[in-house]
């Protein structure tokens, strides 16, 4: 049912569209991680997600805008800590855009694509643990510093670049074709 469709009557005034949410494979509907061909964009997301609450953040404080003050260590662990808990991904999920599955978010540029997004289930969790891993990788002054002197694109550049190097060679691999004579 994942695929969408839009018919046209003969007389052009009248049709109908379909659309159902994405057909996901067992990995996708069950597994626990988030799969490889969804990281990059998860990362993307993740990242989009960091900068529009750090600004939000630095938005409060006149000195901390102006560049006269940082938001302190204490600030920091909390906004990362809020970020990355479960309940703060449940706006984000997954849908078929143009046969493709992508991760959709607010902001995004699938967001406003017409078709149905599954969200709920496994996807909070796996936006989660992949915060979460960043937040092992680097310290959270790194990523606000990385954030005040690069902005949005400084910052996917530190988190996604490797990922989404890795998950764009192996969504272009082709397969070798089977033999099938004996």
């Amino acid at each position: 049912m994942g695929k969408s469709s839009v018919t046209q009557d003969g007389d052009s005034n009248s049709g109908s569209i379909s659309m159902g949410p994405p057909d996901l494979s067992d990995e996708e509907s069950q597994a626990n991680y988030m799969p490889d061909f969804l990281r990059c964009e998860a990362c993307t997301g993740i990242s989009e997600r960091f900068a529009t609450t750090l600004q939000k953040n630095i938005d409060k404080s006149k000195a901390v805008k102006s560049g006269k003050k940082e938001l302190g260590e204490e600030k920091l662990l909390e906004i990362f800590e809020g970020i990355c808990s479960d309940k703060e991904w449940n706006g984000y999920g997954i849908k078929e855009v143009n046969g493709k599955k992508r991760i959709v978010y607010p902001g995004s540029d699938a967001e406003d694509v017409p078709g149905i997004m599954q969200g709920g289930g496994p996807w909070p969790r796996r936006l989660s643990d992949m915060c979460h891993s960043y937040l092992g990788e680097y310290e959270e002054h790194e990523l606000y510093t990385t954030y005040v002197q690069k902005k949005t694109k400084g910052l996917k550049k530190l988190l996604c670049s490797s990922v989404c190097r890795s998950s764009s060679k192996s969504s272009h691999k082709k397969k070798k074709p089977r033999k099938t004579e004996l």
